[in-house]
Order: structure tokens, then C-alpha cells, then sequence
């Protein structure tokens, strides 16, 4: 119980603006379904998000090749920001 308490009261101190890692799979839902990423992102919890991408997802995309050329020029001109590892 008390372990409980101490993680509910840690989440409510979390706020905007809440930092979001995108995956590849969410850059092709979105690009599919022609959503705008960021405002969706900001619909959902109804804030402002700012959006991370990792080294790898970029890696990913890139080895996937033609079929998710779209998806890549659209990580490439969207600001993300870039999580190294």
C-alpha cells in the first residue's frame, strides 16, 4: 500500500510539457491515416508534448528501404529531438 502511495503522488507531480518517444510504427500509423503528429499528440492528453526519437528507430527506417522513404523525409523535416545512445 504504501509503495502505491509513493508512486501515485510522484505521478501527479509529472507535467506538461510531457516528452514522447516515437516509434517507427507510430510515424507509419500516422502517415497512413494522413494524422498530423503533432497535433494528435497534443490531443491526447491535452497538453504540450514534445516529441524524442531514437538513433535506432532512425536506423530502422532507413534499412526498411523505398517502402518507408515517406516516413524518413518526414522524421528528417519534422523537429524531433534526438535521443543518442
Amino acid at each position: 500500500m504504501f509503495l502505491w502511495r509513493c508512486s501515485f503522488n510522484t505521478t501527479l507531480l509529472w507535467g506538461p510539457p510531457y516528452k514522447v518517444l516515437v516509434d517507427a510504427n507510430f510515424i507509419n500509423f500516422s502517415i497512413q491515416n494522413k494524422l498530423d503528429l503533432e497535433k494528435r499528440m497534443m490531443d491526447c492528453p491535452y497538453a504540450k508534448c514534445t516529441s524524442g526519437i531514437t538513433d535506432y528507430v532512425m536506423a530502422e527506417l532507413q534499412k526498411l528501404g523505398q517502402k518507408y522513404c515517406v516516413a524518413l523525409r518526414y522524421l528528417i523535416s519534422y523537429v524531433f529531438y534526438r535521443l543518442f545512445s
